[in-house]
């Protein structure tokens, strides 16, 4: 609706950022939802709290093989809605998925990514999370569940809170969270490029480019 009420007045739109999938809904649309099963679903968050989230990705696993393998093992919220759907409908969530196809792009788009050479990109990396330790993650860790926020919660799952995390409560060192945090950052930088790579019609640009970017998008703009 954003997206429409601005270029109803004339208005160029750049979207910027977002997760794969995000970008992959707003251009194609998401299939339509099976409702939500809220007794299926207390029973499954209950399992996964008493065996544990490999327990129920390897159920995942065991009834939808396709689907589990687009959904990381410690995305237990993407792991329960696949299995409630599967326990409603008798069918995978796969399957809906592949009714929809995401075949129509419903708008006119030109898709940009940024990429590095993979030494450069990583060495990127380790040192943003060197500065994010600097300026005070832990301390903002630490902020967080001192204000009652547990580390249930979706956003404190995240890579970077959950790492600090198991510091925190003594699971681990604060050498082998911080190791941790970069090379799991690594990995969804390296799930991230896989990702879009299978696009259709994406422009890969490095970040140095700036002249060649913009001008390939006045020149989008000014034809659309």
């Amino acid at each position: 609706e954003a997206i429409l009420d601005i270029k109803s007045r004339g208005k160029g739109v750049i979207v910027a950022g977002g997760t794969g999938l995000y970008i992959r809904a707003l251009i194609y649309g998401l299939f339509e939802g099976v409702g939500a099963c809220p007794e299926v679903r207390k029973k499954l968050l209950k399992e996964a709290q008493e065996l544990g989230r490999a327990h129920l990705y390897q159920k995942l696993l065991s009834v939808d093989p396709e689907a589990a393998r687009t959904i990381h093992p410690h995305n237990i919220n993407r792991i329960v809605r696949a299995l409630e759907v599967f326990y409603t409908t008798g069918k995978p969530i796969s399957f809906f998925q592949k009714e929809h196809g995401f075949k129509e792009e419903r708008l006119v788009t030109l898709k940009i990514a940024l990429t590095k050479p993979r030494k450069i990109l990583y060495k990127d990396i380790e040192a943003r999370v060197d500065r994010m330790l600097e300026e005070g993650l832990v301390e903002e860790v630490k902020r967080l569940l001192s204000m009652g926020y547990t580390k249930e919660l979706k956003p404190l799952q995240a890579i970077g809170y959950r790492e600090i995390i198991d510091y925190l409560e003594g699971r681990t060192t604060l050498d082998e969270a911080v190791r941790r945090l970069k090379k799991n950052t690594k990995d969804y930088a390296k799930r991230q490029i896989t990702w879009l790579k299978k696009e259709k019609g994406i422009i890969w640009f490095n970040p140095e480019q700036k002249e060649d970017i913009i001008n390939r998008v006045k020149a989008f703009l000014k034809k659309d």
